[in-house]
């Protein structure tokens, strides 16, 4: 069984999930509901992952100063 690092998790589910979108969009359209959701719920993962940067950015600052 394999662990992932929980960026690396996250950064697994950024990929599935824009390839989700972007198999809706060829499916049903871009401006579709489906798409538009997938957009959505994509820009969240991104979010989280910066976060995730950020903090780590912050904390490795704290420790070399």
């Amino acid at each position: 069984m394999s662990t992932f690092h929980p960026t690396e998790k996250l950064v697994h589910l950024i990929e599935w999930k824009r390839k989700e979108m972007i198999d809706s969009a060829h499916q049903t359209g871009l401006s579709s509901l489906q798409t538009l959701t997938k957009s959505i719920e994509l820009d969240h993962l991104l979010n989280l992952h910066q976060q995730a940067s950020t903090k780590n950015s912050d904390l490795k600052l704290e420790i070399s100063v």
